[in-house]
């Protein structure tokens, strides 16, 4: 991803940092006064290191996660106490620094939709499942012009987005719930080596991000996949480059507020930074993370921002499990280090979410096991 290494270099150096984290421990200070819930959950027959990086709160007041390791996407609903009410395990394509721009789940009225990449990348298939986590029913859409899909997203009527590449070209096809094409359009190769993030905006349009001569990339597509803005950004500290997005979230200004990876001069990952991008794309704020990953980040019912990540030196020193909570002027409010050290095993942070309550939803990782832990208002456990 950057200048020096290719990308499958690149991938096997961050692969090689989470590897080395799960051979350390994190611990969190046992106050019953800011404690809430936390959770581990195995998933029957996974033997692998699992993780949750993505949650939504649902609408009877607990929450879904999902996440994916491997080939294996798990999916997992809790109720507000964090008790499991069911699991699901499938099997499809997943990416290695970005696991969750390959599967995308809604919640509908009837229960859940979930979309996975099969390994063969021939389309996107689509479970219906009830509330109860019972599969209802199940269709595939086929990619018409793809050889590789690399990011996929459902949309707010449960329609699909489905972002690729061909020989020449990337491609992003859209369809309706009935998996019907809606349009196609194409990007060149100059553009986007690869297109690695798309999100549907709430004027019922996209963003799609990607990389290009180590810079960050993202477009505002309209509904139609209609080009509206392009920009190219770089970390705040230029003898930094740009990596892939980790985290985006639209903004109620109609901005976005994201988190992605950077690496130094001789290509290795230095931490990520986070920027604030306004309706039409341009940097209102930029921050950067040394040594810590920033992998979700959120807006916050109070127009500020949440941040959850992982502190890490490249060297294999982990210092743990790292939140942050920011005003809407970008002043820190409060953080959370959840330190590391040789009692507990090591607790990782993939994604975060406000509640309704005000607390924060956190899906991540401890040891090898799935791992689920809700946060008071103040940012503690």
């Amino acid at each position: 991803m950057f200048k020096t290494i290719n990308k499958t270099t690149f991938t096997c150096l961050v692969i090689m940092i989470f590897n080395v984290f799960t051979m350390i421990s994190c611990d969190i200070v046992e106050d019953e006064s800011i404690v809430t819930w936390d959770r581990a959950y195995a998933f029957d027959g996974q033997a692998d290191r699992m993780q949750g990086d993505f949650v939504i709160e649902t609408k009877d007041g607990g929450s879904l996660t999902s996440g994916a390791f491997g080939d294996v996407i798990a999916i997992l609903k809790v109720d507000s106490s964090g008790n499991e009410e069911w699991s699901k395990v499938y099997s499809g394509k997943t990416d290695v620094i970005i696991p969750r721009i390959t599967y995308s789940i809604n919640e509908t009225a009837l229960g859940f939709l979930v979309a996975i990449i099969p390994h063969d990348e021939s389309g996107v298939r689509l479970i219906s499942l009830d509330t109860y986590g019972v599969e209802t029913g199940a269709f595939f859409i086929s990619t018409l012009s793809l050889n590789s899909i690399s990011a996929i997203c459902l949309t707010a009527d449960n329609g699909l987005a489905i972002a690729g590449a061909d020989n020449t070209q990337t491609i992003v096809e859209m369809f309706d719930n009935q998996g019907q094409m809606l349009w196609e359009n194409t990007y060149s190769l100059s553009e986007y080596s690869q297109i690695q993030w798309i999100m549907q905006t709430s004027d019922l349009g996209f963003l799609i991000s990607g990389s290009r001569d180590q810079q960050l990339l993202l477009t505002k597509l309209n509904q139609n996949g209609v080009a509206q803005w392009g920009r190219a950004i770089n970390p705040p500290n230029t003898s930094f480059l740009g990596g892939p997005l980790l985290s985006l979230d639209e903004t109620s200004d109609g901005g976005f507020f994201f988190s992605a990876l950077m690496g130094d001069d001789q290509g290795f990952p230095a931490g990520t930074f986070t920027t604030k991008l306004s309706k039409k794309g341009y940097s209102t704020w930029k921050k950067e993370f040394l040594d810590i990953y920033i992998m979700g980040v959120k807006q916050t019912e109070d127009n500020g921002y949440v941040l959850a990540g992982n502190h890490a030196i490249f060297n294999g020193e982990y210092i743990g499990c790292y939140i942050l909570k920011i005003s809407k002027m970008y002043s820190e409010q409060w953080s959370s280090l959840f330190e590391n050290n040789d009692l507990t095993p090591e607790i990782m942070a993939y994604d975060i979410l406000e509640t309704a309550d005000g607390g924060f939803i956190v899906p991540g990782s401890k040891q090898s096991d799935y791992f689920v832990m809700k946060l008071n208002n103040v940012g503690h456990e």
